[in-house]
């Protein structure tokens, strides 16, 4: 890194076109490092590169199944505290980035965008607008069910706190639940039982 603004030479080149382990791991550390001083500038380098090497279509499957896993891991965190400034274009950019690749890579990405809405979603309560927050957290649960229900045990632990916040924006901005897909999710979370066939 230099100056804290920018990424060197050597970790865009390993990033951008180096072997593909090392390349998600060297993103994360340095994105980590990023954030943890605040410069979200230098982050969205990083997860930019991830992005624009994952969409080139240069590397083996898996090669990019671990890229996006490093994606997911600079991006979530990114968008999460763009959400937290109130930069919530900032943040949706993100997500946006993150969907151009899930249908190759969902269920490493999906619990991650799944994450940032739900972070979207807190940044407009905050602002007042329950509404547009409730439907950003509902997209969040119907993003995230199909997984949830296919792998319980995998994808609770990401489902759980974002139930709980589809329950309690609907309680906020008055709006309806969809039950029936409540009923589904507390079914298999083993916290009730859906009724009916």
């Amino acid at each position: 890194m230099t100056d804290g603004m920018t990424i060197d030479h050597d970790a865009r080149m390993l990033i951008s076109d180096g072997d593909a382990e090392q390349a998600a791991a060297r993103a994360e550390q340095l994105g980590q490092a990023a954030l943890e001083q605040g410069d979200r500038n230098l982050a969205r380098q990083i997860f930019f590169l991830l992005v624009d090497r994952i969409a080139s279509n240069a590397d083996t499957a898996a090669a990019a199944y671990r890229l996006s896993q490093s994606a997911a891991q600079v991006g979530e965190p990114l968008a999460v505290a763009d959400a937290g400034r109130g930069d919530i274009d900032a943040a949706r950019d993100v997500f946006r980035r993150l969907s151009q690749q899930a249908t190759r890579h969902n269920r490493v990405l999906l619990p991650s965008m799944a994450r940032v809405l739900t972070a979207i979603a807190d940044a407009h309560a905050r602002a007042g607008r329950m509404r547009v927050a409730f439907e950003e957290v509902q997209r969040a649960v119907l993003l995230l069910r199909p997984l949830f229900l296919a792998e319980r045990e995998t994808y609770g632990p990401s489902m759980a706190p974002i139930l709980r916040a589809y329950l309690a924006l609907a309680r906020d901005a008055g709006q309806p639940v969809d039950r029936a897909m409540a009923r589904e999710l507390f079914a298999a979370f083993a916290i009730g039982t859906p009724t009916g066939s």
